[in-house]
């Protein structure tokens, strides 16, 4: 099965959010599949493929101490922009830019979960995005898209992160949807 820690995005969020994405649909966005809101994560720390359940269970147990050594905290979403880059897009995203409490959140995740069996350290540098679309094709035309206000500044858009939460993916026929296996919380703020 495949794994991740994630940050929830609470309804606050979601529905500055879901007014940015009726936004960018109204002013031309096309060519992407909208993902719905319920989907809508930051995940903090991918953990991959090929996990058990009983693996499983021992990562939520493990989440279920919680991590102490960090505080509830907020996180301001700086925009919404194509990600990893305009140049290359995978997904339309909310960006956080380099927030250092959201690395903090992604090193204490794995410092917690590192000495279990089939968690490998990341090998990629942490760019925490919550996706909220993805092009329609594998390569995606800019200039076809349509000329949405590209990137987009959201005013006082914050993620609160208090505790984090083990997701499974689950692949069905309507797409992928999300069941959460566990919790962590974070030292009260």
């Amino acid at each position: 099965m495949r794994l991740f820690v994630a940050v929830p995005v609470e309804d606050a969020l979601a529905a500055s959010l879901q007014q940015a994405c009726q936004a960018l649909k109204k002013n031309g966005l096309s060519a992407v599949r909208w993902l719905p809101r319920e989907n809508w994560h930051l995940t903090a720390f991918f953990l991959g493929d090929g996990f058990s359940r009983e693996q499983a269970q021992v990562i939520a147990d493990r989440l279920a101490k919680g991590l102490p050594e960090l505080s509830a905290f907020e996180a301001p979403l700086e925009t919404i922009d194509w990600f990893p880059a305009a140049e290359r897009p995978a997904v339309l995203a909310g960006l956080f830019g380099r927030n250092l409490m959201l690395q903090a959140l992604h090193d204490e995740v794995y410092q917690a979960l590192k000495e279990l069996d089939g968690v490998k350290k990341p090998k990629n540098r942490f760019a925490p995005h919550i996706s909220l679309a993805r092009p329609n094709a594998k390569k995606i035309d800019l200039e076809k898209v349509g000329d949405p206000p590209l990137p987009m500044t959201l005013e006082d858009a914050w993620l609160s992160v208090d505790h984090v939460e083990l997701w499974r993916s689950v692949h069905g026929p309507d797409g992928v949807h999300y069941e959460c296996l566990g919790r962590g919380d974070l030292a009260p703020g």
